[in-house]
Parts: C-alpha cells; structure tokens; sequence
C-alpha cells in the first residue's frame, strides 16, 4: 500500500486486522494528465513513529492483513534499495481487476518510503510515504502519481481510491495501533 500503496493503489493498493475504531483518511485525486492521476492521503494515528515504520515496510506480511491485497513479498534486496512484488484484486461495479506491481522501494528510516514501479500494470506509479511525529502520535501520508496502461475514467480512480485505498490505510494504522506485529 505500499507499497503500499502501492502500493498501495494495488497497494494499488479483506481486512482480517482491521482497527476497532476507524481512522480518519483523509483522500484527494487529481486528474493532471489525460490518463494521469495524483492522489494525497493523509491520516493521523496514535501510534508511534518507529510502530508506524514497522508496520509501513513489512512488505511480506502485509498481504496478511491489507484488505484487498493478495500478495506481497520482498522480491530482492539491495545496498540501497528493494524491489517489491505486490498483487492486489478490487471491485468496481460489475468488474473485478486484479493488479499487479513491482517497485523499487528507498527506505530512510523512520520517516521517507518512495517508491516507483519498474514492472507491472502501471505506465507510472510514484510516489513516496511519510511518517511524522505530532503531538499526539503521527501523521501517515502518501503522495503518489499514477498512470495506468488502460484507460482509466476519473469517477473509476476515485471510488477505487475513497473505498480501496482508505481500507488498506486504515488497516495498517490499526495493525500499528494495536502493537501486532
């Protein structure tokens, strides 16, 4: 999602984890080219930044937990960077699609994720996701653009993005709220 999101947008971002109360993920999609699309989330959580780190990069389990991906694993390690795989499947109206990723990831712990797909169903998929401590624990957030190889209307981004992409937050603010490793 991660990867995520990708991920997140696989992570493109089931929910078997899911929080007891809901986080707030807040969501905004933009159309900036014809068939590209920037997307901003942004959720606070009352867990701490090194929780919140854990949860973010443990790219092999999160398929475990993360509503609508089916598979995750770290594919290689580098010096400086890893690769990726990540599977998702989601709904839109009669459809069913099921995505799938690989991305070079650049960790800088506790706080900076970017990611960019190198492979999969994405022309473009980048972005980065960001930890920061508040004064009540941290803020997630995800900056991310995306150009899928179809065609994609807008309304279709959106509605995949708002149900889709704010569970799989959710359900990883919630893992790291609940100390669940």
């Amino acid at each position: 999602m991660k990867a995520i999101a990708g991920a997140m947008l696989v992570g493109l971002l089931s929910a078997r984890c899911a929080p007891a109360a809901a986080s707030a993920v807040n969501v905004g999609v933009f159309k900036i080219g014809p068939n590209e699309y920037a997307i901003d989330i942004v959720a606070d959580s009352s867990s701490t930044a090194a929780r919140s780190w854990d949860v973010l990069t443990d790219y092999d389990h999160h398929a475990q937990y993360v509503p609508y991906l089916t598979a995750s694993r770290i594919a290689e390690t580098g010096a400086d960077h890893k690769v990726v795989d990540q599977e998702g499947r989601i709904r839109v109206l009669f459809w069913t699609f099921t995505m799938r990723v690989t991305e070079n990831v650049r960790e800088t712990p506790p706080e900076l994720m970017q990611f960019n797909a190198v492979a999969g169903d994405f022309r473009e998929l980048a972005g980065q996701w960001t930890i920061t401590p508040t004064a009540s624990g941290v803020q997630w957030a995800c900056h991310l653009k995306l150009e899928p190889r179809r065609r994609v209307p807008l309304w279709a981004v959106r509605f995949a993005t708002k149900r889709y992409l704010t569970a799989m937050v959710q359900a990883m603010i919630g893992r790291a709220e609940s100390g669940t490793s």
